[in-house]
């Protein structure tokens, strides 16, 4: 009977850690889209990943690009994934992006298109307390 207990145990700590995320995610996002204050930010860097996504709708590729932007006389520096078809122009200085931050510590910065969609937030949140609700029904 106690391994019984020590599995529930588990499932509930693994259930509950990542509900945990969830809501620290979703509590990050929300609090850059209403206290963040945006600013363009310069495109470093931008790479496409693997090969092509499998998925239903062919020719879309994962793209990794790095910004960077000045907050206070100081530079600051993040990085963030589109998802986009086969065609992209390398950077040449000359590519910018929306980026919000915090005021009080704009290291922690994320770009506009992470929570455009104001139903994204709204997702991490209903998935964090389903699994909460998970969490409270395992014995």
């Amino acid at each position: 009977m106690k391994k019984k207990e020590k599995k529930s145990l588990a499932g509930k700590l693994i259930i509950g850690g990542a509900a945990a995320l969830f809501i620290l995610y979703g509590v990050f996002l929300s609090t850059l889209w209403v206290a963040g204050t945006p600013t363009q930010a310069r495109v470093t860097d931008f790479r496409r990943e693997l090969g092509e996504r499998d998925e239903t709708i062919r020719n879309k590729y994962t793209y990794t690009y790095a910004y960077e932007f000045t907050a206070s006389g100081k530079q600051y520096y993040g990085h963030s994934k589109k998802v986009q078809g086969p065609v992209f122009l390398k950077t040449q200085g000359n590519s910018f992006v929306t980026v919000h931050y915090l005021g009080c510590c704009p290291a922690i910065n994320c770009p506009t298109s992470d929570f455009k969609p104001w139903y994204k937030v709204l997702i991490y949140w209903g998935v964090a307390f389903i699994l909460g609700y998970f969490t409270k029904r395992i014995n």
